[in-house]
């Protein structure tokens, strides 16, 4: 469904979480799922810039979005 390489900077997290709101919607999930799905994304990268970077390192992390779109 889609790949997108992030730099490690929280206030790029509302364009990620609009993006994967759309391909949440696109797949047919319904607004109240779309909105878990976000909250579950926006937990996982919070935790991978806090666990996986030194504080003020500027690096890229990897978001892949796989499913099915039948």
């Amino acid at each position: 469904l889609g790949q997108l390489s992030m730099p490690n900077e929280e206030s790029l997290l509302p364009a990620l979480l609009s993006y994967t709101a759309e391909i949440a919607k696109t797949v047919g999930f319904s607004s109240r799922d779309c909105y878990k799905i976000q909250l579950a994304v926006e937990e996982a990268c919070v935790h991978v810039m806090k666990t996986s970077f030194h504080p003020g390192e500027m690096a890229d992390y990897q978001v892949e979005y796989t499913g099915r779109l039948d």
